[in-house]
């Protein structure tokens, strides 16, 4: 079961209305749910191969072949989305081919589940969780209350996976131009409406890395991205 993976710790509260997943049963499932959530309202989105792999967090060494991606990964989230969620999706092979006939891009086609019956609703849901967030941890050995402090966040300091799987992806932002104590010192520097969302601060920190690249500092690399980042900061507070 998904549900570990998408409590929201600081304000108890889901985005892209995850809760109506809460029956899916991997990592990979849950993301995809995410990725084409977003566009249900256009019902239709290309994305790369490439990019749909980083965004499920598929390492570069799993499923190499696009037969085993198609069979692993695209087929078994299209079931599981149908079966346990309140959208469906279809897809197909699209655009210009790379070399030997690879397939480079995906169309994906995003429909209502008017089959889908939701399980749980999320005011309850919050409330179950306050009451058993204690019970799930046992039952799912994910969640290290060690890690998580006073507040409700994911200490910066521990190993909670879902912090690290965090820091990974910003570190893809950059390229993996930096090592995780310097993107936990990215993390930390940005502005508060920023910060807190996963993916915008994804977009946020790739955007200064690349504006970052193209005025192809002299001085250190992260130093002057760090820069970029407190300023921006800076003005944020002072607005």
């Amino acid at each position: 079961m998904a549900l570990p993976l998408m409590f929201d710790f600081k304000s108890h509260y889901f985005k892209y209305e995850l809760w109506n997943a809460l029956r899916l049963k991997s990592k990979n499932q849950l993301r995809m749910y995410e990725v084409l959530k977003q566009r249900e309202k256009i019902g239709h989105g290309v994305l790369a191969v490439k990019e749909l792999r980083e965004q499920l967090g598929i390492d570069n060494n799993e499923h190499t072949q696009f037969k085993y991606f198609k069979r692993d990964v695209l087929d078994v989230c299209q079931k599981a989305l149908a079966e346990y969620t309140d959208i469906s999706y279809t897809y197909e092979p699209c655009g210009k081919k790379g070399r030997g006939g690879k397939i480079l891009e995906l169309k994906f086609c995003v429909t209502k589940n008017e089959d889908y019956t939701d399980p749980l609703s999320l005011g309850r849901f919050i409330d179950l969780s306050k009451e058993k967030e204690v019970t799930a941890t046992e039952e799912h050995a994910d969640i290290d209350f060690d890690d998580i402090d006073e507040n409700g966040n994911v200490r910066s300091t521990g190993k909670h996976w879902m912090y690290e799987e965090r820091i990974r992806f910003l570190m893809s932002a950059c390229d993996n131009d930096f090592s995780r104590e310097q993107i936990i010192v990215l993390l930390d520097s940005m502005p508060s409406s920023v910060k807190y969302d996963e993916n915008i601060s994804h977009d946020y920190l790739q955007s200064k890395y690349r504006e970052m690249s193209m005025r192809k500092p002299n001085v250190s690399r992260f130093g002057y991205l760090k820069k970029l980042i407190e300023e921006t900061a800076h003005k944020e507070d002072v607005s």
